[in-house]
């Protein structure tokens, strides 16, 4: 995003296309805090009402939305939570338009969890997008993360050949890989395979997919992947980065069975190229990752590293 290397205020937005706050006190908040990161923030009213578990009523959001992404003053619309909603806007939304007006004016849609759906839905009609922080999760409460400020603002800038991150952490697998970056919530990219919002598979076809989740058990997780095998897509990839995926619920029955085995399964049995430790998911501690855009993976033993192409 050319407004933040020229040392402009870019127009930021905050919308909720999702669940509802759960207090008004934290958007304001957020909107303070983001506006000290260099933004000219606008709080749509929409983001503060409630409408059962959501942010208002499905018109309402998805025309929030859209005025935000087809403002011409805009250059930043950052998702106000996840939660669930997106799905019930996806057919409610003019996706040709909106992904247009995102290239022609270089727009930035942001945020993490339910958003993947509105990050794969711009990806299908060629439109880029970031997965990234949602304003009143990572900006609204008692403290921010300074990782998480500074990936924002390097994450919208968007150099060519600068790494998008760098993870020091041990690994099973070495490896070299190239394609575009996409991915996000995995409940979130399995439930909408086979649906007109997901990417088509030339657009995603030796791909780099980042995944991660909260509160899944693991044979959820390994069920998912299973999934997305069985589709076709996790074998199309080049590599995986898995993020955060919290601390899964293992109980007596598992005998063992957790996260590593199901990574272990994911390499030996699906074929997967796995880089672990990524900083991005349900977590203070997250990466602002350029969602559609080609970048170069780089995996040690020791670590890995990232950077656009």
């Amino acid at each position: 995003m050319s407004a933040l290397v020229k040392n402009t205020k870019p127009v930021l937005r905050i919308v909720a296309p999702s669940g509802a706050m759960e207090s008004p006190d934290v958007l304001p908040k957020a909107a303070q805090r983001l506006a000290k990161l260099g933004f000219n923030v606008e709080l749509d009213p929409q983001a503060q009402t409630i409408c059962q578990r959501f942010a208002g009523e499905d018109a309402a959001r998805a025309t929030a939305l859209t005025a935000a992404l087809l403002d011409p003053k805009v250059q930043v619309v950052m998702a106000a939570r996840g939660g669930y909603g997106t799905h019930r806007l996806l057919p409610l939304l003019d996706w040709p338009t909106l992904a247009q007006d995102v290239v022609q004016q270089g727009k930035s849609l942001v945020g993490h969890s339910d958003i993947t759906a509105l990050h794969l839905a711009l990806k299908r009609q060629g439109a880029p997008s970031f997965a990234g922080p949602c304003a009143g999760v990572d900006f609204g409460g008692d403290l921010v993360n300074a990782f998480t400020q500074k990936s924002l603002l390097a994450g919208l800038a968007c150099a060519s050949n600068v790494p998008l991150f760098t993870v020091k952490a041990k690994q099973v697998q070495a490896f070299s890989a190239e394609g575009v970056l996409w991915g996000g919530n995995l409940a979130m990219v399995c439930s909408l395979l086979g649906t007109p919002y997901f990417p088509k598979p030339e657009q995603i076809a030796g791909g780099i997919l980042f995944l991660e989740d909260v509160n899944e058990r693991p044979f959820r997780i390994e069920r998912m992947l299973n999934q997305l095998h069985q589709a076709g897509v996790l074998g199309a990839q080049s590599a995986v980065l898995w993020g955060d995926f919290g601390k899964p619920v293992q109980v007596e029955y598992d005998r063992g069975y957790g996260l590593p085995s199901v990574l272990e399964y994911a390499r030996t049995v699906l074929g997967a190229n796995i880089a672990t430790g990524l900083p991005f998911g349900h977590t203070a501690k997250k990466l602002t990752l350029p969602v559609g855009r080609k970048i170069r993976l780089e995996v040690t033993h020791a670590g890995f590293q990232g950077a656009l192409t």
